[in-house]
């Protein structure tokens, strides 16, 4: 309904090598109340608070002391979701946080991973289990 806009994607297929600062690619929709979600982006439709939840698993690092970070990106603000230093080589770390953000009526919201440097891996898979973003107008 569109006064009740929602919606979860995930990343279907594992992105390697994203480098300092990426936009998560979130290409399989599971639902999308109102259609709202397109290209890796969530477009308020109506002006209000929404719950938006991240959740990003990386895998792999190239080089030490690497600090790992997701923010949500939105027209008003960017929100640091998690951090991490990773000091060696690691096998799964996933990132992830929600926040109930204000949004007016076309504004966006996206993802994006921050590296100190090097590259890591955004896994992906055939559920939304690692790497997912979710959002639900509250009020």
């Amino acid at each position: 309904a569109p006064s009740q806009p929602g919606f979860l994607a995930y990343n279907s297929a594992t992105d390697a090598s994203q480098a300092t600062t990426a936009t998560i690619d979130f290409d399989t929709e599971v639902y999308d109340d109102g259609s709202d979600f397109v290209t890796d982006t969530f477009t308020a439709p109506v002006t209000g608070r929404y719950v938006l939840t991240v959740s990003v698993a990386t895998v792999g690092v190239s080089t030490a002391n690497q600090d790992r970070a997701i923010d949500l990106v939105t027209s008003n603000r960017t929100y640091r979701l998690a951090q991490a230093l990773v000091a060696s080589a690691v096998g799964v770390l996933i990132l992830s946080g929600s926040v109930v953000a204000d949004m007016d009526s076309g504004d966006t919201a996206t993802v994006q991973i921050i590296l100190s440097g090097g590259t890591v891996d955004i896994t992906g898979g055939t559920t939304a289990n690692g790497t997912f973003f979710s959002g639900r107008l509250l009020l």
